[in-house]
């Protein structure tokens, strides 16, 4: 695998319709190149033409994703942890998939963080993966259970991750407003928290 591979790494992708065709593989540019990736610019075109949405997948790597595209309507959020399982002599163990990573700079920080750091914005889940079924979750706070419902509030940033099957709502009232976890919004007041 070539170097340019690793620092962009992969996404998962997400439509709600089934039978839409996977996208043609194009040649993958130098990761020190500023400009954008043809093949990620493709792939958000593809998601906006589809409905579709991605999430960036498994942030370990040591050398994550480099973060140069981002569009927010088709990404809004990122896999931070990603369950898969080892064996070691005995019953399988949970292991951690989110590791600090290098920037073209030098820095050693999470991939995601990088991202946050370039100001984009995104809600977080995990998954799981190859034999590793119930380690990891991908967390969807959703109007009902309909594939467009769900990928509603995936677009609205309602996700969070989990390492167990629980329930987690957040709602926060700011200005005599409510917002679910996710939203974004100014406030002019200490908003009031609650969980249920």
């Amino acid at each position: 695998m070539n170097g340019a591979f690793a620092i962009r790494r992969h996404r998962n992708v997400i439509f709600t319709k089934r039978g839409i065709r996977t996208l043609p593989r194009l040649p993958i540019t130098d990761r020190d190149n500023a400009v954008h990736a043809p093949d990620t610019q493709m792939l958000y075109k593809y998601l906006r033409l589809f409905d579709g949405v991605c999430a960036s997948h498994n942030q370990r790597h040591e050398h994550g994703h480099d973060w140069r595209d981002n569009d927010p309507a088709v990404e809004p959020m990122v896999e931070i942890y990603q369950g898969t399982v080892k064996t070691m002599n005995g019953p399988a163990l949970r292991v951690r998939r989110v590791k600090a990573t290098r920037s073209a700079a030098g820095s050693r920080r999470a991939s995601s963080t990088l991202a946050l750091l370039k100001g984009y914005k995104f809600s977080f889940e995990c998954s799981s993966d190859h034999l590793s079924t119930h380690i990891s979750y991908a967390m969807v706070l959703a109007e009902n259970n309909s594939r467009e419902a769900v990928q509603k509030a995936m677009k609205l940033r309602h996700t969070y991750g989990a390492t167990d099957n629980i329930v987690a709502d957040y709602r926060c009232t700011a200005d005599g407003k409510e917002h679910i976890m996710g939203d974004e919004f100014k406030t002019s007041q200490p908003p009031t928290v609650k969980s249920s």
